[in-house]
């Protein structure tokens, strides 16, 4: 595939046949990688023409950017939806990055690899998880200010993160820890609600007590 440093033109709305397209090759692409993926190929697994993919976009290279795109921001849509409904800054903090945790999930190795040797696609994944990391800087910061979280350098914790997932997005990582993609962010991001949270949390204001059982619950639904 060659490299491209345009990002993907999303154009107007698809129609519902589009839509339901790119949903599926959503699923093809996070599942499989795209390398090796063409559009004759696409084109048959999905049932349509060539020419209904050209459609969607003028390219390959540029459909797979633009599924990869849509991905990304549907999982900051739906944290910002869950933080939303959440209670106090440990529970939005788990909403929030609970997302991230079931998104994972989808993620291959194949297409991991895929997206990191690619240019185009390794930018747009470095641009979500920054937009994803500025989110976590304004929870933790409100965390802070009312007191749920200890004092602690917002925007070091937030690099921190950001550094993390740049690593969890390399496939040897996963090579060296033996750990499936939503393993490692499950495994970071409790390492990070126990950071946040004060030493003497159990001896407070019951209420403070979310980001145990937030904790307990993502260490139950792991397993």
């Amino acid at each position: 595939m060659n490299k491209i440093s345009q990002r993907p033109r999303r154009g107007p709305t698809p129609s519902k046949r589009g839509a339901e397209l790119l949903d599926a090759l959503e699923d093809m692409v996070l599942r499989e990688g795209f390398a090796e993926l063409g559009v004759s190929e696409i084109a048959q697994r999905l049932s349509c023409s060539k020419r209904t993919l050209y459609e969607l976009a003028p390219s390959k290279r540029e459909l797979v950017l633009l599924v990869l795109d849509r991905f990304f921001a549907r999982i900051r849509e739906e944290a910002g939806r869950a933080t939303d409904s959440a209670g106090d800054a440990h529970l939005r903090m788990y909403a929030y990055l609970q997302v991230g945790v079931r998104a994972a999930e989808r993620l291959s190795p194949t297409t991991i690899a895929d997206i990191h040797r690619w240019p185009p696609a390794r930018v747009l994944w470095q641009e979500h998880v920054r937009k994803r990391v500025d989110g976590l800087k304004r929870i933790i910061d409100a965390g802070v200010q009312q007191g749920e979280f200890r004092d602690i350098p917002t925007a070091f914790v937030a690099e921190v993160v950001f550094a993390s997932i740049n690593r969890l997005r390399e496939p040897d990582f996963y090579d060296a820890t033996d750990l499936t993609i939503s393993e490692a962010f499950d495994e970071l991001y409790r390492m990070l609600l126990a950071a946040l949270t004060p030493e003497d949390l159990t001896a407070r204001n019951p209420a403070e007590r979310g980001a145990h059982r937030a904790v307990s619950r993502m260490q139950r639904a792991r397993d």
